[in-house]
């Protein structure tokens, strides 16, 4: 368990996912709002926020077949 959620590994393994396939798509990240100065950093708070996590998490435990809605 990292930071009280069993499924962090999956969760980050996933994001790791989405952001190969929005990368191949084309799209970029702006980073000009993020503060930290290493450009990787700057990637992985963006791609790794609150929301992410838990959009990354709803994936991962969702059917493939199952249409997802708020």
């Amino acid at each position: 368990m990292i930071n009280g959620q069993p499924q962090m590994i999956e969760i980050h393994a996933e994001l790791q996912r989405l952001s190969g396939l929005m990368h191949g798509v084309g799209y970029m990240p702006c980073l000009k709002l993020v503060l930290h100065d290493a450009e990787e950093e700057k990637i992985f708070n963006l791609c790794h926020n609150s929301e992410k996590l838990a959009i990354a998490l709803r994936l991962i435990n969702t059917d493939l077949w199952v249409v997802l809605s708020r």
